[in-house]
């Protein structure tokens, strides 16, 4: 990637043009968006713009961003994913760049990285930030030790119960197919287990057996 040195910048600064947006913006690798001298056409003259530094915001969830306008469109870009599109590659088209710390405001090419929401949410899990983070137990009991945790989807799963879920489906299936009682987990009523399905469409959720099948 070509680096130029515009004028009219401090003795030193070394930027890089932003991809799509080059000959009108460019960033340096600590996040300053230089805007570039040119001519754009307003009521029908040709007036000079750019030569500055863009102003830096913060928005409400927390994340400095700068305002630029491309083919007449303004737009807001935040500046983690500016640096992240500029300096660091993704060969693998990842969709999100993640804060290694989790703190928003540092937008340190080192501490950003491309990946997945999954990975954003483990972050968030590792630093100790994430709503779930500090529970110690699962809702039934079971403690989070690194033998009893799974993630999925970002989020910590209980083996334990996992293993208790599937043991209970597959004895209800066993049980279906043995033609014995079992009891409704809605209502308690107890009937042939083969004929729970049908009872729950109908008596909880009013539908008839065609209906409950769409």
């Amino acid at each position: 990637m070509t680096t130029i040195t515009p004028t009219n910048i401090r003795p030193g600064d070394t930027i890089t043009p932003i991809p799509g947006c080059e000959g009108i913006y460019s960033i340096t690798p600590d996040g300053r968006v230089w805007s570039e001298s040119r001519h754009v056409e307003r009521g029908g003259n040709l007036l000079p713009v750019g030569g500055e530094w863009l102003k830096i915001h913060v928005n409400r969830a927390g994340y400095p961003y700068v305002r630029i306008v491309v083919n007449g469109k303004s737009k807001i870009r935040t500046l983690h994913r500016l640096l992240a599109e500029t300096f660091i590659p993704n060969p693998d088209r990842l969709p999100e760049v993640r804060h290694l710390n989790d703190d928003k405001s540092d937008y340190r090419i080192e501490n950003l990285a491309w990946g997945t929401r999954s990975e954003n949410a483990l972050d968030r899990v590792r630093n100790g930030i994430h709503p779930q983070s500090n529970k110690t137990h699962c809702i039934h009991g079971h403690e989070f030790t690194p033998e009893n945790t799974q993630i999925k989807r970002g989020q910590r799963v209980c083996i334990t119960c996992r293993r208790e879920g599937d043991a209970e489906r597959q004895r209800a299936v066993r049980a279906e197919r043995k033609g014995e009682r079992a009891a409704c987990a809605l209502c308690g009523q107890e009937m042939q287990a083969q004929n729970i399905r049908q009872h729950t469409k109908r008596a909880h959720f009013g539908l008839n057996e065609k209906e409950g099948d769409k």
